[in-house]
């Protein structure tokens, strides 16, 4: 939740939505979560980081999106993820 609390923020202008997306990225890290759960949560914060950063700060978001990838790559059962990652990979290029 804070994740996305932190994109809305953002994208509404308040810039500091992103030391809140850093904070929920590292809870994220540092959380013992299933597995699956934290793999899901955590590439879906990349991935709206990603996504809040593209016009403000590019290598920042290609940053983010990197982690994602690797993150969705280490974890077969994120097939979903996958597609979605490669739709957003498409508009940051």
């Amino acid at each position: 939740m804070k994740a996305h609390l932190a994109y809305a923020k953002y994208k509404s202008g308040d810039k500091s939505g992103l030391d809140l997306m850093d904070e929920a990225i590292n809870e994220l890290l540092s959380s013992d979560e299933m597995k699956y759960n934290k793999d899901v949560w955590l590439s879906g914060a990349h991935m709206r980081a990603a996504e809040m950063l593209r016009e403000d700060n590019l290598r920042l978001a290609k940053e983010h999106l990197q982690k994602a990838k690797d993150i969705i790559e280490a974890n077969n059962e994120l097939s979903l993820r996958k597609q979605q990652w490669k739709t957003l990979s498409t508009s940051l290029r």
